[in-house]
């Protein structure tokens, strides 16, 4: 005769999942002995009293098998889809609350460029390139260019009251925008310029004379480094011309690789102050907003852009270590 220890610990061990021969070995007891116990299950332990639960085993697997399918094939994994598909006859809710129990969370997809293999190796080798020649990045100026629209930025986030309802309101039709061009300068400083509709590679040869040059070398001289990615204003036949007649220093970049460009930072600094207040209504209400986030950049926020060139390095090193993937800025 078993004692109710030796019974309950073998009934634990089943619910564990334990075979019976597995049971056997750890505690001693016949293989059979064990089935006898575990077939007493009903008095020992008795039933949990209540509703039974919505979801039962079979629709669990048959959750699980949609969602490693869906994760396959690429598609998006939400709960009015998984009821489509897996025929359950239950709410949104309950599968919401069972794929919380698994772990799983429901986050919004950031968006990247894709990048190839070449596209990889290449991150991978200049980055390797700049290290071990030790390019001066204190002496480098990146620059970029950014749309900043009426509507607002898409994460427009802040802390409410729990009943509290908050609305951004959004045009109908597009409600119109400004781009913006903006180089950062080691010293912590930005320059910028809100660009025209019709800005082409002779206005952008045209702001590199009069805007990039006399400022790099009013404070760098001739030894400086200029950054700009691979867009085709940047790229095209006429501003290769003059940059090499002017022999204007441009430092080799990668395709695809917004997240190693430092004004990608800068823009979320920027685009958090120009969108903090009330939304914006018209196209001078919005470029009067850039000109105070610029202004407020400069003046309160230099020791934070300075601190991006001092960690740079650092930046290259976990491109390298992810093998020219996507890092986190």
């Amino acid at each position: 005769m078993r004692t109710e220890d030796e019974k309950n610990k073998v009934l634990c061990l089943r619910q564990d999942g334990t075979s019976y021969k597995e049971i056997s070995k750890i505690t001693g007891f016949s293989k059979d002995c064990v089935k006898g116990i575990c077939s007493q299950r009903k008095v020992l332990i008795p039933k949990r009293r209540g509703r039974k639960p919505k979801l039962n085993s079979a629709f669990k697997l048959r959750l699980k098998r949609q969602i490693a399918i869906m994760k396959k094939k690429g598609e998006r994994v939400n709960c009015r889809k998984l009821l489509d598909e897996c025929n359950i006859p239950s709410s949104r809710f309950t599968v919401a609350r069972y794929l919380k129990q698994q772990g799983m969370l429901y986050k919004k997809i950031k968006k990247t460029l894709p990048l190839k293999p070449l596209d990889k190796a290449k991150r991978a080798e200049l980055g390797k390139t700049w290290l071990a020649k030790n390019h001066p990045w204190e002496r480098t100026i990146f620059s970029d260019e950014k749309w900043f629209s009426l509507d607002g930025p898409d994460d427009w986030q802040t802390f409410v009251y729990q009943n509290e309802k908050i609305f951004h309101p959004r045009h109908q039709k597009k409600g119109g925008g400004v781009m913006v061009w903006a180089m950062v300068l080691p010293n912590g400083l930005l320059s910028y310029r809100i660009l025209d509709r019709d800005f082409k590679s002779g206005k952008y040869i045209e702001l590199l004379c009069q805007t990039v040059v006399p400022i790099c070398k009013l404070n760098y001289g001739n030894t400086f480094w200029f950054q700009q990615d691979n867009s085709r204003i940047h790229t095209a036949r006429v501003v290769k011309d003059w940059m090499a007649d002017a022999k204007f220093p441009v430092i080799e970049w990668p395709a695809r690789s917004p997240d190693l460009n430092l004004m990608e930072n800068i823009w979320k600094l920027l685009q958090d102050v120009i969108y903090d207040r009330s939304p914006i209504t018209s196209l001078n209400e919005l470029k009067e907003e850039i000109k105070k986030g610029f202004l407020h950049l400069n003046s309160n926020k230099r020791s934070i852009i300075i601190n991006l060139y001092d960690t740079f390095r650092s930046r290259l090193i976990e491109l390298i270590v992810n093998k020219g993937n996507q890092i986190n800025i």
